[in-house]
């Protein structure tokens, strides 16, 4: 694996996108590649930026659900602390955005994992009547830092449990729901709108 490291310029933020986009671009038509990062903070502050050339495939899948209960915190952070680990252990990352008693899940990684991890989610207790909305290969991981992100959308008890409540996480968050011409993104923020 190739590892580029890219910095960003406090003066000119937006040329290193520019450039970044055109790098990125280039490397995806040679072949797969997988992204990580912190984030870039449009004010101008100083991140640093990965890139890895990868022959690895990665996929996401992403549906929304219904929760069986109105869950509490101590209720969801035992639903979820389980999936945390057995998804680490699969190397896979994923998202749950919950509002209302419903749930949006996001699930990346190798395709015939995240395929898999599907599969049992719709066996899955805690929830029902499962939708697919996006099955496709992805370039690079959205939330590659967590092997289960939680987003609470409405419900102020569960901020203790929201991993994009306070600091860097938040202005992470905030910065992907900005990036409105990404279909991943899109999604994530139409069920947020339709669910507030």
């Amino acid at each position: 694996m190739i590892y580029f490291r890219i910095a960003v310029c406090e003066k000119f933020p937006d040329c290193c996108l520019v450039f970044k986009y055109i790098f990125f671009n280039v490397l995806h038509h040679l072949g797969r590649i997988n992204e990580t990062y912190d984030h870039i903070n449009r004010k101008g502050v100083y991140f640093t930026k990965f890139m890895s050339y990868s022959t690895q495939s990665l996929h996401a899948i992403i549906f929304v659900s219904s929760a069986t209960e109105n869950f509490g915190g101590d209720k969801l952070l035992e639903l979820l602390q389980p999936l945390r680990e057995n998804r680490q252990l699969k190397n896979l990352t994923s998202l749950v955005v919950y509002a209302n008693g419903n749930a949006l899940s996001l699930i990346e990684g190798e395709r015939e994992v995240v395929e898999k991890e599907y599969e049992m989610l719709k066996s899955y207790p805690a929830h029902h009547d499962l939708i697919k909305l996006y099955d496709k290969p992805i370039v690079h991981r959205y939330f590659e830092n967590y092997s289960l992100a939680f987003k609470s959308i409405g419900n102020p008890s569960l901020k203790a449990i929201d991993d994009f409540n306070t600091g860097e996480n938040k202005d992470y968050w905030d910065e992907c729901l900005s990036l409105t011409d990404d279909q991943i993104i899109k999604i994530i923020t139409d069920f947020i709108k339709n669910n507030s």
